[in-house]
């Protein structure tokens, strides 16, 4: 297990994270069969090997990733409800192989829910895992789980999504002053054509910005509008913003990518770990600050102070459902 951050009780009790993390509430264990068990769930959590270095930069280890997803997943289980999730596994920590997986593996628990989805390109069927309580999330992070990407729609109905979203990436040296500008310039565009938006962090180097929006649109037409969205910027700011993802284009700018609007398709998940050298969190933004902050900012250690300050900001996409149809009309889009 994972270094104590207190003395073990008598009954082999012990907190299985680091140490050097002040979570909000300890993740502890007991023994059980050469195995440490999760204390204090209905369903049991086997935890292996928490002392395993995940991030070598600063000493975080499974343990204190694992304590990370126990003490957030009363805000981040609201943005994961009845979503099929892609799991980014890293057995061996964020600096070692990673792989994304999609099916439930083999010894899923019974008490995971699945949730099996058509697949995008053959004549099959996924059986996806999901995250319905905080179990079905540290079950996934003792497999070494660091990333959790959910879908954009949910389980009930795959093919109408809950957001239309853009990716701001930086490409061949891009500062993060243009993906504050290219935000901007987004945001702007979706104000006029009457869409409020969210921004947050990647966790890695860029920004994610949600829609929310009526599931009643398919992923077609949610991507013909985010591309829309996007040539407006693109043409506007050609030396600060591209859509093109070609090798040649070896231009400093930010890429803005629409094709996350697609059915199988997924970004890191709000308040996600991410693989970076100081295990920093994707966390939402106010459109006031985002000139005044930096997705390093945000890291296991420092998400507690800022939910404290400002809560959760993307609680309102789970509340607001937008139309499109007044917005593709200034478009010219037809519907």
């Amino acid at each position: 297990m994972g270094r104590a951050a207190s003395p073990t009780d008598p009954s082999g009790k012990r907190s299985v994270a680091s140490g050097l993390v002040a979570f909000p509430e300890d993740l502890e264990a007991v023994p059980a069969d050469g195995e440490f068990v999760a204390v204090g769930f209905d369903h049991p959590v086997h935890l292996t090997h928490a002392d395993t270095v995940y991030f070598p930069a600063t000493g975080y280890t499974k343990g204190d990733i694992l304590s990370y997803y126990r003490a957030i997943a009363p805000v981040l289980l609201p943005h994961l409800a009845a979503r099929a999730l892609t799991l980014h596994r890293f057995p061996g920590g964020s600096e070692e192989a990673s792989f994304y997986e999609k099916r439930c593996p083999r010894n899923t628990p019974d008490w995971i829910v699945r949730a099996p989805l058509p697949a995008e390109s053959v004549d099959d069927t996924i059986e996806y895992c999901t995250a319905a309580d905080v179990e079905s999330l540290l079950w996934a992070v003792n497999l070494g789980c660091i990333e959790f990407h959910p879908q954009l729609s949910r389980i009930d109905r795959p093919g109408f999504p809950d957001f239309v979203v853009f990716d701001l990436d930086r490409h061949h040296g891009a500062t993060w002053e243009q993906v504050v500008h290219v935000a901007g310039a987004l945001r702007d565009e979706l104000e006029h054509l009457g869409m409020t938006a969210y921004p947050k962090t990647s966790g890695s180097t860029g920004l994610h910005v949600y829609v929310p929006i009526d599931r009643r649109y398919p992923y077609p037409r949610v991507k013909r509008f985010a591309r829309a969205v996007g040539d407006r910027i693109v043409e506007a700011d050609p030396g600060n913003v591209t859509a093109s993802h070609r090798r040649v284009d070896q231009v400093a700018r930010v890429f803005l990518d629409h094709n996350q609007n697609g059915p199988g398709r997924t970004m890191a998940s709000v308040y996600s770990v991410r693989p970076r050298p100081t295990a920093t969190v994707s966390t939402p933004l106010g459109w006031d600050e985002i000139d005044r902050v930096s997705p390093a900012d945000f890291t296991i250690a420092t998400i507690w102070d800022r939910l404290a300050d400002v809560g959760d900001l993307f609680s309102a996409t789970l509340e607001e459902h937008q139309r499109l149809e007044g917005a593709e009309r200034a478009l010219g889009l037809e519907f």
